[in-house]
């Protein structure tokens, strides 16, 4: 009998690794392993260029997170860089987490700039011009330490961004990744404008 790959159960096993990974320092490194050896097999049994979008399709877990799972399988990378930000987070947090994935209680309209500027950080969900009704995110924050209120202090923001774009309906749950907990209680500053092929800030800084 030929060992062929069965895509169809993989995403389900990855989603499950993943949700270990994320709740268990100790055991992260395995089940990260896991998780990186199904992706590369899924990669390479999907027609080129299509792997991106059956990670948005199938999985809970970010292109540049299963790139780490992948980067894992084959060494390249340490334990501090398996873990997603799922690991900073409470266990009332990822319970949120997990709940808003499954059922998004904010979800942007497709074609329209979403920004608010807040004490942990001025955000920017904006369409992706590639994709229809996906969304790519920003954050710029104040860096640890700095008092935001003295204007002769001179210092450059943190910057995050998801370096793919996320599915319209996930886009709550990746904001929660960026310390944004209850979006659809933000009072957003809405706009109706063309999507971009980049998040808003990156060709600012995308040398980080």
């Amino acid at each position: 009998m030929s060992n062929i790959f069965d895509i169809s159960n993989s995403a389900a096993e990855i989603n499950r690794l993943h949700e270990k990974a994320a709740k268990s320092a100790a055991d992260a490194i395995g089940y990260a392993k896991e998780a990186g050896k199904l992706l590369l097999e899924a990669k390479e049994t999907l027609p080129h260029g299509s792997f991106s979008t059956w990670i948005q399709n199938n999985l809970t877990v970010s292109h540049r997170q299963a790139q780490r799972y992948i980067n894992a399988y084959k060494g390249k990378t340490t334990q501090a860089k398996y873990l997603s930000k799922s690991d900073m987070m409470s266990d009332s947090e990822k319970e949120h987490f997990f709940n808003v994935l499954k059922k998004p209680q904010w979800i942007p309209q497709e074609g329209v700039w979403y920004t608010v500027g807040l004490d942990i950080g001025a955000f920017w969900v904006i369409p992706d011009s590639k994709f229809s009704n996906a969304f790519h995110i920003s954050k710029f924050s104040a860096p640890p330490g700095v008092d935001k209120t003295k204007s002769d202090i001179e210092w450059i923001p943190n910057y995050e961004c998801t370096k793919s774009s996320v599915d319209a309906n996930k886009v709550e749950a990746s904001l929660i990744f960026f310390g944004l907990i209850n979006p659809h209680n933000v009072e957003w500053n809405t706009s109706i404008r063309e999507g971009q092929p980049l998040p808003f800030g990156q060709f600012e800084y995308d040398d980080q």
